[in-house]
């Protein structure tokens, strides 16, 4: 079993997350689509495609994503716009763990 783990950049829609640092830029993206993440908030989803050309991609939540996980996503979005009355950011992002089994073929 193989993990990797990166991070989410931002909230695209209620259903759907941006992340980053799971895959370099050069990685093809077609042999992960569609394979299960699971968030560290506990939401469990699946890859839907590349997003830009940096290594981004998209994460589906078909359940949609919890009220926590919106507003911490939020936050960081709104990172340059300080609000007065704002509570300070706890510096901590949502992860995304995508874990599967690499399958190594050998020929005879």
């Amino acid at each position: 079993m193989k993990v990797r783990t990166g991070v989410a950049d931002m909230m695209h829609d209620e259903n759907t997350v941006i992340g980053r640092t799971l895959f370099s830029k050069e990685t093809a993206l077609d042999k992960f689509i569609n394979l299960k993440v699971r968030l560290s908030t506990g939401e469990h989803g699946t890859i839907e495609a590349g997003f830009g050309k940096s290594g981004k991609f998209k994460v589906r939540v078909p359940d949609g994503l919890k009220a926590e996980t919106m507003a911490v996503l939020k936050q960081k979005g709104d990172k340059g716009k300080k609000k007065e009355g704002a509570a300070p950011t706890t510096g901590q992002g949502v992860e995304i763990i995508l874990e599967f089994k690499r399958c190594v073929l050998r020929s005879r």
